[in-house]
Order: C-alpha cells, then sequence, then structure tokens
C-alpha cells in the first residue's frame, strides 16, 4: 500500500488531532478513545477530561403509601427476625407480605 508523501501524511495527521480536540472541547472524551490517549488528553487538558455532567436527579419523594408501608415493616420486621437479627426462613418475604396486608386495613 503506498503513503502519501511525508509531509501530506503529516498534514493529514495534524488535521485530524485538530478534529479531535475540537470534539474533546466541545463534547468531553468521547468513551471509545483508547484509555492510554485518554489519560494523556485528560493529563493535557484537564478541564475538557471530564463530559459535561448534568445536575443532579432531584431525590423522589416518599409517597403516603410509602410512608405507612414503611412505618409498618419496621413494627413487623422483629417478628421475622432471629435473635441475631438475622431473617428466618422467608422472613423477609413474609414481613414484606404482612406489611402490605397490614397497610390495606
Amino acid at each position: 500500500m503506498a503513503r502519501d508523501c511525508d509531509e501530506c501524511y503529516q498534514d493529514g495527521y495534524r488535521a485530524g488531532l485538530e478534529a479531535m480536540l475540537q470534539q474533546v472541547r466541545e463534547q468531553g472524551i468521547p468513551p471509545e478513545i483508547a484509555p492510554a490517549e485518554r489519560a494523556r488528553l485528560e493529563a493535557k487538558y484537564p478541564k475538557f477530561g471530564k463530559a459535561q455532567i448534568s445536575a443532579p436527579k432531584p431525590k423522589r419523594k416518599p409517597t403516603a403509601a410509602n410512608r405507612k408501608y414503611s412505618k409498618a415493616f419496621k413494627k413487623l420486621a422483629p417478628t421475622f427476625k432471629k435473635k441475631n437479627g438475622s431473617w428466618k426462613k422467608d422472613g423477609f418475604k413474609k414481613c414484606s407480605k404482612a406489611s402490605h396486608k397490614m397497610c390495606k386495613k
């Protein structure tokens, strides 16, 4: 396979590198870049190393039914646990079912 002359090859390489750096500036480092190359770019361009991080999602507010179930579960849990604090056989499942039943009332 014939290669272009060295000057053309270097110009093409530089153009490709500039395009990649432009992408890094706009979007952060893409995940498909090899780890060694990623580390080199992050060291050279620390503020571009991390992709744009959006604000964290707000924590959901528990509903009234969820609060009621939670309270019932905590109340019933000791009856389905052993003395050492671990669950009896099928204890968690039974406690969950009993809590749902208690919430229906």
